[in-house]
């Protein structure tokens, strides 16, 4: 049998209160954690399931909430990477500066390494909203990779989609840029100035997979919304160009409907588990028969540990040396 490739599966763990801020609806009057407790454990147990080991991308504020913070650590126990995406996810994220930005990031670092015991070695950015200031911030503060930018023209196209079916405002910094269309599809070492162009960094850019040629997004939330005949075409097209995959998840994916007409606009939302679970598992099914799935880190050359304890305890973002 042929060697597969190596590729990773990467979790944006958003809890229900991301969603209610997309659409405007303030977060604190929302204190559910439906995905943290039921779409975290459903997507950990398929993935013992497929022998998957993937990157879970969390905000730190959940890590602030007792229930959160132990799924977490059950994310650590059973061999997953945990990443940073923010403190508190705010929209507009490429718009953040100085202090503001470095406070998302930190906030967030030092929260997750409390957990994870060892470096935090990935971020991405909320809504694939990033800047040159995130990237200098990161290979300042030692990360190994940033998975943010979305390399897609149809951006525009993307928020004018959302906005419609939302009937809400959408932020104009959300999926990022159209010049990121032309950034490759495969990991690079980034302009620092320029994030779509390949560069002298030391910090890797872990774009966020989109098809070959049409440069349409791949990922589960794409997949879950215009059907398995996307995930094939994707797929095929992937394979093709002998590309490798960053494929992306949402456990809010895998929730029982949401009985919340407010978020309508998020189709998967309101169907039921056992309507999406076929899904989901010939997804796992067809990405572990063409790809060995690692951690994001381990992908690009980091040992992780298998289990807690084998690596010496690092000091959070905060207490290292960032100017």
């Amino acid at each position: 049998m042929a060697t597969r490739p190596l590729g990773t599966i990467q979790v944006d763990v958003d809890e229900l209160w991301v969603y209610y801020e997309s659409i405007g609806i303030p977060s604190d009057r929302v204190v559910a954690s439906p995905v943290y407790t039921v779409g975290v454990p459903r997507l950990l147990d398929l993935f013992e399931q497929y022998e998957i080991r993937a990157t879970f991308f969390v905000c730190g504020r959940d890590l602030e909430h007792p229930l959160r913070r132990e799924i977490a650590q059950e994310i650590v126990q059973r061999g997953h990477e945990l990443a940073n995406h923010s403190y508190s996810h705010p929209m507009g994220f490429a718009r953040l500066q100085g202090r503001a930005l470095k406070a998302e990031v930190m906030e967030a670092d030092a929260r997750i390494a409390q957990i994870y015991g060892r470096p935090v070695y990935g971020f991405r950015a909320p809504g694939y909203s990033l800047n040159p200031e995130l990237l200098q911030l990161l290979e300042r503060a030692g990360y190994l990779y940033d998975a943010s930018l979305l390399p897609t023209p149809w951006s525009s196209l993307m928020r004018w989609g959302q906005r419609l079916v939302s009937q809400g405002n959408v932020d104009t910094a959300h999926y990022g840029k159209w010049a990121y269309g032309r950034a490759p599809l495969t990991p690079y070492h980034p302009d620092m100035e320029a994030p779509e162009r390949p560069g002298d960094a030391r910090l890797w850019e872990v774009p966020v997979t989109t098809m070959p040629w049409v440069r349409i997004p791949f990922h589960s939330t794409f997949v879950a919304t215009f059907g398995w005949w996307l995930f094939r075409l994707g797929l095929a097209l992937l394979r093709r160009r002998g590309i490798g995959i960053h494929y992306l998840i949402h456990p809010a994916e895998l929730l029982d409907p949401v009985r919340d007409a407010r978020l309508s606009c998020y189709r998967f939302l309101h169907l039921p588990w056992s309507q999406k679970r076929p899904l989901y598992e010939a997804i796992l099914h067809r990405l572990t028969e063409a790809y060995h799935l690692v951690p994001t880190a381990e992908y690009l050359g980091e040992r992780l540990p298998l289990v807690p304890g084998e690596a010496e305890p690092v000091a959070p973002m905060a207490e290292r040396e960032v100017v």
